[in-house]
């Protein structure tokens, strides 16, 4: 045996793991090619083209551009060999999310799924259009870093409570979480799966973490309310909460509404509960930005079936608990990397797709668990499950060339969400960009009624202009300059100088 298959066998690996690899690696590839040919797009341009932080390890250590420090180390690999080309950052990517698939296969073997489930779950996330996102747009690789590194350490965890050098594996374990951490701060529950897991596959008398668990959810929760509790009456929380609120209360519904209707943000975080809910089940209309009406009060049936589905969650842990720990490990994974980005806290938007790709891994877990439990015929999977996958999988291939450019991504965001200022902002300034300012006038036309946002009017304004159209153009553009905010007075003044001095007009 060479040292390389005793290192393999050593790490409980074989050749068939590595076909295994290849296979997800095949699948995913299979369809994300198309993102070869996309342009940086969206959040890329401030991320990476605009990012010095990518270009030197020297500039890295400057961190004049503070982001997640995982990510822009591989951005600093990708840069090396690819400059600013971006077909080249797209292998990564695509690698990370393939990767990805196969870890969870990996897991799915280890906690003694069957087969076909341990197939059917990785092929559930790797081909499951909500993870289009974030394996199609390269700054938002974090996602796919912190989960690849959660699936690991809780990999080598398992393995630990194997091998006879335990403590080995653990500080694996303990260094893959910490850089999870370093990709994206969601992944603070890991040690919550690792106890999950000793619990329902571990003897009691060699568990580690079990007990202290057990003693934790005696002294953690009531540190956390008291902490809480300081922090929303005396530490500014209540000012902090209900500021953010009513700035992603506005960005969803898009028009600013008085400060005070606090009732209404919960609302609006329960129906984005439910409208995520319902594409994890049925992904179609994805796009990058949502924009929907609010709920009309708590009869409403998208908070109903928020209701509904909190209590389905909650029964499903119980019932994992007592009865499944697969369940209960898919369930805790999938909450423990949603909740951060569920809206209860208002730290970011309140619907994303983005915000599924972890969670998705949980749900596959999940999924399996629920399935091994019902105890079917693997054969009698095959046909159904085949046919979800192939679904799955072609309007995954569809969604990922609505990232082909911003031509394509906004127009999509705009059949999907029609009032969207974001979207018809986003689309105008593009196609300024691209010389077709006649064509941009609609959409910014559209988007100056909708939003309380200076932003439309400037883009308006030099549509206006380079149609030659000079009057509308000022008009546009004095109502721009009425918001005054600090951060646009540099384009406040380049905008009077100009048409002062070349079109004789005054702003």
């Amino acid at each position: 045996m060479t040292k390389s298959q005793s290192a393999c066998a050593y790490a409980g690996l074989s050749g068939t793991h590595f076909v295994w690899l290849l296979v997800c690696l095949g699948v995913v590839l299979a369809v994300y090619f198309p993102t070869f040919w996309g342009e940086w797009i969206y959040d890329d341009l401030p991320v990476i083209v605009k990012n010095p932080d990518i270009q030197s390890f020297s500039n890295f250590l400057k961190d004049t551009y503070p982001g997640r420090p995982l990510r822009e180390l591989t951005y600093l690999l990708d840069y090396q060999f690819f400059g600013l080309e971006p077909w080249g950052y797209r292998i990564q990517n695509i690698l990370w999310h393939g990767l990805n698939a196969w870890l969870l296969l990996l897991l799915l073997r280890a906690l003694g799924a069957s087969g076909v489930l341990t197939w059917g779950g990785a092929l559930f996330f790797a081909l499951h259009p909500l993870a289009v996102e974030v394996v199609a747009q390269t700054s938002h690789r974090k996602d796919s870093l912190a989960l690849c590194f959660a699936l690991l350490s809780l990999l080598f965890y398992i393995r630990g409570s194997k091998s006879q050098r335990q403590p080995l594996w653990l500080l694996a374990a303990g260094i893959a979480a910490v850089v999870s951490l370093q990709a994206k701060q969601v992944a603070y529950g890991i040690p919550i799966l690792w106890a999950i897991y000793e619990y329902g596959w571990v003897a009691k008398e060699r568990r580690l973490l079990w007990r202290f668990a057990r003693l934790g959810l005696w002294i953690i929760p009531p540190v956390v309310a008291f902490g809480g509790l300081w922090w929303w009456f005396y530490g500014g929380g209540a000012e902090f909460y209900f500021t953010k609120a009513q700035v992603h209360l506005a960005a969803s519904l898009g028009v600013y509404l008085p400060p005070g209707n606090y009732e209404l943000y919960l609302l609006m975080v329960l129906k984005s509960w439910a409208f995520m809910g319902l594409r994890l089940i049925w992904p179609l209309n994805l796009a990058v930005q949502y924009k929907y009406p609010p709920p009309e009060g708590w009869g409403d049936p998208y908070v109903v079936a928020a209701i509904v589905f909190l209590l389905l969650l909650v029964a499903v842990l119980i019932w994992g608990y007592r009865k499944n720990p697969l369940v209960l490990l898919g369930g805790a994974l999938f909450c423990l990397f949603w909740l951060p980005a569920s809206g209860l806290l208002p730290l970011s938007y309140l619907s994303a797709d983005r915000y599924m790709y972890a969670p998705l891994a949980g749900l596959a877990i999940c999924l399996a668990g629920g399935l091994c439990a019902l105890r079917l015929n693997p054969k009698m999977l095959l046909p159904p499950l085949g046919i979800v996958l192939l679904l799955f999988g072609w309007l995954a291939h569809q969604q990922v060339k609505t990232w082909e450019n911003e031509e394509t991504l906004w127009g999509q965001s705009l059949k999907v969400s029609p009032t969207s200022t974001y979207a018809l902002n986003n689309l105008g300034a593009f196609l300024i960009k691209k010389q077709r300012p006649a064509e941009a006038v609609p959409y910014l036309e559209r988007a100056t009624k909708n939003f309380d946002n200076p932003l439309p009017f400037y883009n308006l304004g030099r549509a206006y202009e380079l149609s030659g159209r000079y009057q509308e153009a000022a008009k546009a553009y004095k109502s721009f300059l009425a918001y005054r905010k600090p951060e646009h007075m540099r384009e406040y003044e380049i905008i009077r100088q100009r048409f002062r001095q070349f079109y004789g007009i005054g702003i």
